[in-house]
């Protein structure tokens, strides 16, 4: 998924969760990937989108939002952040949304703090198993596993319809 497509489908879900009318705009270049628009607040805050995060992708985002001394004028949107990394993040006052349905946005009057969402697993399973084709389910891999286990099934004898 391209960033765009996520920041899109972020705010998106975030809208249908509360209803707010959150707008974002989303640039092709440069050094913010977005602007994202709150109701009945004048301050914008710059989009950061980030498709996945681990511990250490964390520690440097924080180090640089502090050393910029913009933790609260940027908000942090990627797949997925999980209870650990919503609290370390929540802690710091870094605002976030991910695609599940987690945010934590402080910005008066506009507070949002959703936590305990979980990406959907079906969706990805479906998609992979699309990709990937009939061969590489289950079925498909025993008669894949068969015929390397048994190069002789391969050969056909016309007589043995």
């Amino acid at each position: 998924m391209l960033e765009q497509e996520l920041i899109h489908k972020t705010i998106k879900n975030l809208n249908q969760q509360t209803g707010l009318g959150i707008d974002c705009r989303v640039f092709e270049n440069g050094n913010i990937d977005g602007e994202l628009v709150l109701p009945n607040v004048k301050q914008r805050l710059q989009v950061e989108c980030k498709k996945w995060l681990n511990k250490a992708n964390i520690q440097k985002y924080l180090a640089e939002l502090t050393l910029k001394n913009v933790i609260t004028d940027v908000i942090l949107i990627t797949e997925y952040i999980n209870p650990n990394q919503a609290t370390r993040l929540k802690d710091h006052k870094v605002p976030f949304i991910d695609l599940a349905g987690n945010a934590y946005i402080n910005t008066p009057p506009v507070y949002i703090d959703i936590q305990g969402k979980k990406l959907e697993k079906p969706t990805q399973e479906i998609t992979l198993a699309k990709q990937l084709g009939k061969a590489f389910q289950p079925k498909g891999m025993k008669v894949v596993f068969m015929l390397l286990a048994h190069p002789e099934l391969l050969k056909t004898d016309a007589h043995h319809c």
